[in-house]
């Protein structure tokens, strides 16, 4: 093709570059931005406030403080663990229980964490955004937790270290990890060492304001000198680094978000990052011997077309090998769907939408299926239009033989939110009953 002059010179009517006016309101603590917050909250209040407005607020107040709420909860070990706000305690209870009291009509819960009297202490207004768990020894229980607290509830969280045997941080002067105020993630490594995307200390951001480069941060080391592991380009939304300590799976990972609907997925394998092959709008995730994908939009793969919001697995080390062999474990059709998938130790749970109303599918990696690759059965939980939802308990803990059960959630328009926890087995016989 042969390019003139004239082809090369731009047009002078081409299109402005467009312009964000709302881009000064990025400075969230500004005195002209929290004055211009003010005022668009005063306009509200004028239009929303009337005689009304004070009942109505005390009783949905009433409801969402209810003591009468189920209290969720998540397994780790012989502990059930539950983040609790209500009136006397606004900000909330970080706490945990045993099974047995769990079950009682009054829990005794231990607290861990009183989060309104730790803003006190600390004058920050903390908002608690979840805890992550050190795997422990084998025979010993979970005992340190990185704690992420958001001082104004937005994106940008300070992790810190929690020993939940003693109840309290442990002490940074003491080699406990406390890392500045920043938008980001921290996944633990080992017991000494972190893995951390960060914007503090000087690491850089991407366009997006998020992190763009993740380090290996070793206790006791400075963040700032922390080597680097992982970065993107600074016109991607952010980076990520995970480890997955599974036992016998061990292996780090990394997502290079380029915006919100595209990602690359990266393994690190020799000392090099090994990108895992699937266009960027395919949704990846590992489990343990399995890889599963979740298209966006229509997948061909050798020929074969997967459409949209399908479920797809292939053995974990064979995809890496170049093997395409995908098993469909779900495929959409008009009047079904995919809502989420949840392992346990023998299983995967499919939650499905169905014409308005859920049904669950129990899926078994052991056994050859008809209407999906792995042999599927309808889990006999799901009422007419009901939302009710299925998600594994604890799948690790085979030692207790809790690694296949799971919690279902149960809500109807005349039904009021019910738990439940079942056990599957094999063949499936899928018994749900209360707690016990």
């Amino acid at each position: 093709m042969t390019t003139t002059a004239a082809d090369a010179t731009p047009a002078h009517n081409a299109a402005p570059e467009p312009t964000d006016e709302n881009a000064w309101l990025e400075d969230i603590y500004g005195e002209d931005q929290l004055a211009w917050v003010r005022e668009q909250n005063s306009r509200t209040e004028d239009l929303l406030v009337d005689a009304d407005y004070a009942t109505l607020e005390a009783s949905i107040l009433e409801v969402l403080d209810s003591t009468d709420r189920i209290a969720m909860v998540g397994k780790r070990g012989d502990w059930y663990y539950n983040f609790w706000k209500d009136q006397q305690n606004p900000k909330g209870l970080w706490r945990r229980t045993s099974w047995e009291s769990y079950c009682s009509e009054v829990p005794e819960w231990e607290v861990l964490l009183d989060i309104d009297a730790l803003a006190a202490a600390e004058g920050e207004e903390w908002v608690f955004h979840g805890a992550t768990f050190l795997r422990p020894a084998p025979g010993q229980e979970h005992r340190r937790a990185l704690v992420a607290l958001s001082p104004d509830g937005g994106d940008a969280n300070r992790y810190r270290e929690y020993d939940v045997e003693l109840r309290g941080f442990v002490d940074p002067a003491a080699g406990g990890f406390d890392l500045p105020t920043a938008k980001g993630n921290a996944s633990w490594l080992d017991a000494d060492t972190l893995l951390v995307s960060s914007t503090a200390d000087g690491l850089p951001k991407t366009a997006s304001s998020y992190a763009r480069t993740a380090v290996t941060l070793k206790r006791g080391e400075a963040l700032a000198s922390a080597p680097q592991l992982f970065d993107v380009p600074a016109d991607h939304m952010l980076a990520s680094v995970a480890h997955d300590s599974t036992p016998g799976y061990e292996r780090t990972f990394a997502v290079d978000y380029i915006d919100f609907f595209n990602r690359r997925n990266l393994l690190l394998r020799d000392g090099a990052w090994l990108e895992i092959d699937v266009p960027t709008d395919v949704n990846v995730s590992a489990h343990r011997e399995w890889l599963l994908f979740r298209p966006q939009q229509d997948w061909t793969v050798l020929g074969t077309t997967y459409p949209a919001g399908s479920l797809l697995a292939a053995g974990f080390e064979g995809y890496l090998a170049g093997g395409r062999e995908l098993l469909v474990l779900f495929k959409p059709d008009s009047s079904t769907s995919l809502q989420s998938w949840s392992w346990t130790q023998n299983f995967l749970l499919l939650n499905l939408l169905k014409d308005v109303s859920s049904e669950i599918r129990v899926l078994d990696p052991a056994t050859p299926g008809t209407d999906s690759a792995w042999q599927s059965t309808l889990l006999d939980a799901c009422p007419p239009l009901h939302d009710v939802n299925a998600f594994a308990v604890d799948d690790e803990d085979s030692d207790a033989g809790a690694g296949d059960d799971f919690w279902l959630v149960a809500t109807g328009f005349t039904t009021p939110s019910t738990l439940l926890r079942g056990t599957l087995e094999r063949p499936a016989r899928t018994p749900v009953h209360p707690p016990s």
